[in-house]
């Protein structure tokens, strides 16, 4: 059986920030949260497609670039500190 180990919050919202939805989905799998995660970046798969279809073509993309970085950013923050915690009362 392996020691789970905490989490660095620093290199989780770096993976969360970036643009990239494989390096999101990466720090949704550290903290054992893949399913949440992969419904998640659809649902902002499908906001983008849906603000796509709706606004001009320069305030879109401005939006999409905020909802794609932020809605998992706020997920994977909450989830890392729960997991920290749960990681810290197991050791004691």
């Amino acid at each position: 059986m392996t020691s789970q180990k905490p989490i660095s919050l620093n290199q989780q919202m770096i993976l969360a920030v970036m643009p990239s939805i494989i390096s999101q989905i990466i720090a949704f799998y550290r903290i054992k949260k893949l399913v949440m995660g992969i419904i998640i970046e659809t649902g902002v798969i499908g906001l983008i497609v849906g603000m796509s279809n709706v606004l001009p073509y320069p305030h879109w993309l401005i939006l999409a670039l905020a909802v794609e970085c932020l809605v998992p950013l706020m997920y994977v923050r909450k989830w890392t500190i729960q997991y920290n915690q749960a990681v810290k009362s197991k050791r004691e």
